[in-house]
């Protein structure tokens, strides 16, 4: 492949100091994106940044045509290191602001955007409620509840979370996926609303039961969030669910089994 060709060459050179025939072979070989990000490393070196933006938007312009996503982002992660390095906050916060929204797994973007507002509180609470806007707007429902969380919005929180669980309820999806979605912030629900914790599952569970028998497993996936309840100080809770349970689906001889080991 010519762009591994190239990379061997630029490394020999440099091995044997010839580092003005590297530099060469890399001007030459620009066209491909690893030659390109050793251009971009030298002349963010050399703090040359109106030359390093020029290349990445360059590169960004080549990957999009070729419909390369993933090369458009590491330039365009350049491009708000340059920013970063120059001071320019309102590009850095524009291009944090994006790679957090769009989703670019394996980064820091959060709490990278949220440090360019380390002197400036009333400019961060804007560019929550931006965020939180644009995330309910999306759906990204887990993203919106963990920006809450690490934020300690807890009246956001909550608000958000119950926001999302009536949707799951109103388009009817499978009962499981609302028990997932207490499941996942159960530890965050147990601290800051212990009692709404409760009354959901109390709602949820026997929701989740009804229709046609889901097996033992599922049923094993019930008795754990009763027992987690049960440990939460809530025996009398559970016992009486567990009455009403079986008394439902007395003909259900593997719910009754697990239902009585907790």
């Amino acid at each position: 492949k010519a762009e591994n060709a190239a990379l061997i060459k630029v490394k020999v050179m440099r091995q044997l100091g010839k580092n003005e025939e590297a530099d060469r072979i890399i001007l030459e070989a620009i066209v491909y994106p690893k030659i390109r990000e050793l251009r971009m490393e030298q002349l963010f070196a050399q703090k040359k940044f109106d030359e390093a933006k020029r290349v990445a938007k360059e590169g960004i312009q080549i990957a999009e045509k070729k419909d390369h996503p993933g090369t458009s982002q590491t330039f365009e992660e350049w491009l708000c290191r340059i920013a970063e390095a120059e001071g320019d906050l309102p590009t850095v916060r524009k291009l944090l602001r994006r790679f957090f929204l769009d989703g670019h797994g394996g980064r820091d973007d959060y709490a990278r955007l949220k440090k360019s507002f380390d002197n400036d509180e009333p400019g961060w609470k804007q560019e929550y409620a931006y965020l939180t806007t644009a995330l309910k707007k999306s759906g990204e429902n887990n993203t919106l509840l963990n920006v809450c969380v690490k934020e300690q919005q807890w009246d956001d929180f909550l608000k958000y979370l119950l926001e999302a669980y009536q949707k799951d309820r109103n388009i009817h999806w499978p009962s499981d996926s609302k028990l997932k979605l207490l499941e996942n912030y159960e530890n965050t629900l147990k601290e800051h609303f212990p009692e709404k914790l409760i009354e959901l599952y109390r709602e949820e569970i026997p929701r989740s039961l009804s229709g046609s028998p889901q097996g033992r497993e599922y049923y094993q996936y019930i008795c754990r969030i009763l027992r987690r309840m049960k440990k939460m100080g809530e025996m009398e809770i559970v016992e009486k669910m567990k009455e009403s349970i079986c008394a439902t689906y007395n003909n259900r001889k593997a719910l009754l089994d697990e239902l009585s080991r907790v």
